[in-house]
């Protein structure tokens, strides 16, 4: 059973992972994650609160994040290669 201060900073990792998506928050997320700090309030320290391992954490969030990212590049392509595949999308 997870206590209350273990929610709060689970709650607090979760948090910079979807920062990690808005560009108005992407800076300050990637730059808390990527910290070597290990003061009160740090990823690093969240992750041993959380008797998670930091390095693999980071390797996991930025796995996802790179994947995520990957995506959106292909759905923001596909409208352009189904034109150059099929003339113009039929419109109703």
């Amino acid at each position: 059973m997870s206590t209350p201060e273990e929610k709060l900073w689970s709650a607090v990792l979760k948090q910079a992972i979807v920062d990690l998506e808005d560009p108005l928050h992407r800076g300050k997320a990637l730059g808390w994650i990527k910290s070597k700090s290990d003061e009160i309030g740090s990823f690093q320290w969240v992750c041993f609160t959380l008797d998670k391992e930091p390095l693999r954490m980071r390797e996991r969030i930025f796995a996802r994040y790179k994947a995520v990212r990957q995506m959106a590049r292909m759905q923001q392509r596909a409208p352009r290669r189904f034109r150059e595949l099929f003339g113009e999308m039929p419109t109703e």
